[in-house]
C-alpha cells in the first residue's frame, strides 16, 4: 500500500511504531523498490535498495498491520471450520477478492452464521508471519440489510415449524396455582415493576425466582438460554416468564434466535413468552407454550388472584357442607325406619296386641274358633321369652363375667393375668383372678 493512501485504509499514524532495518509502509508500496525485481536489476541499482530478509519483511509488514484501527468489512461468508476448541474460520469474500477471518470460541458462541450469509464483520486487521497471511480476527458479526435478516429469520422458522415445535398439542398447561413462578427480564425496571404490578394487584408476595439477561445484542441469546436452563432445574419454579419491553426490529433479534427458541420447546417447565407489545411476534412468541403480548398480561395470566382463589375455597367448602348435611339426613332417616322396624316386631309389643284383640273379639267365637292355635301361639311366645331371658341363660350353665369396674369381659384378651374378674352366675356371684389368656 502507498503512505499517501493510508488515511483511506484507516491505519493510525503514529511514527512512534519500531520497523526492523528503516522499513516504512513507502518501503512496501507500489511505488517503493520491488524486491521481487532486484534479480534483474544491476548491482547499483540493488546497492542502491535496502534489502530485507523474509522475517525483517514479515515483522515490518505486522508492524504496519497492527496500526490500523478497528474496521468493518463486508461480504459473504464462505468456507467455515469449527475447530475443537469451538473457534470459527472462514472466508469473508467480495466480488474479486476474499479475506480470512477468525472468530474465537468466546465470540463464536454468541453468533449464529451460515454459509452464504451477506454479514458485516467488526474487529482488526491481524498479519501472521509464519504463514505471511492477512486476516481479520472478528470481535462481531451482523447480518447486511434488514431484507438478509427476515430471510434467515423466515429460514428459522421453516425449520422449527419442520421440526413440530410450533405445534400445539406439544405445548404444556400453565399450572394453575405453580408453587413459584420464573422470570427472565433485562436490567431495565420498567419490565421487572410491570410484573410487580400484577403481582400487587393479584396476589401480594406471590413467591416470583427473577434472573436478569441482557435482552438485547448478539450475546443475549445465550444468557437468555442460560438463565431458561438455570429456573427449568429449579424445583421451586413451575412456570417461566420471558419478558421484554417493545424495542425496534434489531432489539428483538435474539428472540428470534434458534437456539433460544428450541431450548424454550426442550424446556421441561412451561414457558410463557411476553416480549415487546401486541404487533411484535417474534419466533419465540410461537414454541412458547403460552404467548402473552406483553409482560403486564404475562403476570396477570400466570399470578394467581388471591380473591378469586378465597371465593373458590368458600364455595368448595359450602359444597363439602351442603354434601355433609345431606349424608348426615339421609343416615338420620335410615336409622329412624330400622327403629321403627324394631320396635314394630318387638315380642312385647306382638304379645300386646294379641292381648288386645282378644279382649276386643267375641270370646264365645274366639274359643270356639281359636282356642287351640291361639293357646299354641301363646305358649310359643311365652317360651321364647323365656329363652331370651338372661337368668333362664345363667340357669343353663353360663354365666356373666366382669372385671372390677363393671366391664364385660367377652374375649380371654381383655382379662390378662392379674386382673379382678367378678362372675355371675344363676344364683350368687363369684370373685376371681384372671391367670391370663390361654395360649
Amino acid at each position: 500500500m502507498k503512505s499517501s493512501d493510508s488515511s483511506t485504509l484507516g491505519p493510525t499514524a503514529k511514527p512512534a511504531v519500531s520497523r526492523p532495518r528503516g522499513l516504512a509502509p513507502s518501503s512496501l508500496s507500489s511505488g517503493g523498490t520491488d524486491l521481487s525485481d532486484s534479480g534483474s536489476r544491476d548491482d547499483s541499482e540493488v546497492a542502491g535498495a535496502t534489502i530485507y530478509t523474509v522475517d525483517e519483511l514479515c515483522f515490518g509488514i505486522k508492524g504496519v498491520v497492527d496500526e490500523f484501527e478497528p474496521i468493518a468489512v463486508q461480504g459473504e461468508i464462505q468456507s467455515i471450520f469449527t475447530s475443537a476448541r469451538g473457534h470459527k474460520y472462514f472466508d469473508l469474500a467480495g466480488e474479486k477478492a476474499l479475506i480470512k477471518v477468525k472468530m474465537w470460541a468466546s465470540t463464536a458462541r454468541n453468533h449464529i452464521f451460515d454459509r452464504g450469509d451477506n454479514v458485516v464483520v467488526e474487529g482488526s486487521l491481524d498479519f501472521y508471519p509464519p504463514k505471511g497471511e492477512i486476516s481479520v480476527t472478528a470481535r462481531k458479526l451482523t447480518l447486511a440489510g434488514e431484507g438478509a435478516i427476515l430471510a434467515k429469520i423466515e429460514a428459522v422458522r421453516r425449520r422449527l415449524e419442520s421440526d413440530g415445535l410450533f405445534s400445539e398439542e406439544r405445548k404444556q398447561e400453565i399450572p394453575f396455582l405453580p408453587k413459584a413462578i420464573g422470570v427472565i427480564c433485562g436490567t431495565d425496571a420498567a419490565v421487572k415493576r410491570d410484573i410487580e404490578a400484577a403481582r400487587a394487584t393479584r396476589f401480594p408476595g406471590y413467591p416470583i425466582v427473577w434472573r436478569e439477561s441482557l435482552v438485547s445484542g448478539a450475546s443475549a441469546a445465550a444468557q437468555l438460554i442460560d438463565a431458561l436452563n438455570e429456573l427449568d432445574r429449579d424445583p421451586r419454579v413451575e412456570v417461566v416468564i420471558i419478558a421484554r419491553g417493545g424495542g425496534s426490529f434489531d432489539d428483538l433479534l435474539p428472540f428470534n434466535d434458534e437456539q433460544l427458541c428450541r431450548a424454550i420447546a426442550a424446556a421441561s417447565t412451561p414457558v410463557v413468552s411476553a416480549i415487546g407489545h401486541e404487533a411484535d411476534a417474534p419466533l419465540s412468541d410461537f414454541v412458547a407454550d403460552l404467548r402473552c403480548s406483553t409482560p403486564t398480561r404475562a403476570g396477570i395470566e400466570v399470578i394467581p388472584s388471591r380473591s378469586e382463589l378465597s371465593e373458590m375455597a368458600d364455595g368448595a367448602l359450602d359444597e363439602v357442607e351442603r354434601a355433609l348435611s345431606s349424608r348426615v339426613e339421609l343416615a338420620y332417616g335410615r336409622v329412624k325406619t330400622l327403629g321403627a322396624q324394631v320396635t314394630a316386631f318387638s315380642p312385647r309389643r306382638v304379645l300386646e296386641s294379641l292381648r288386645q284383640r282378644l279382649k276386643l273379639a267375641d270370646p264365645s267365637r274366639v274359643l270356639k274358633d281359636r282356642h287351640k292355635s291361639s293357646s299354641a301361639v301363646c305358649e310359643a311366645l311365652l317360651k321364647q321369652l323365656e329363652a331370651l331371658d338372661p337368668a333362664s341363660v345363667l340357669r343353663r350353665g353360663y354365666a356373666v363375667v366382669r372385671t372390677e369396674d363393671g366391664a364385660l369381659v367377652t374375649e380371654a384378651q381383655e382379662a390378662p393375668a392379674d386382673t379382678e374378674l367378678e362372675i355371675s352366675l344363676a344364683r350368687g356371684s363369684l370373685a376371681a383372678i384372671s391367670k391370663g389368656p390361654r395360649p
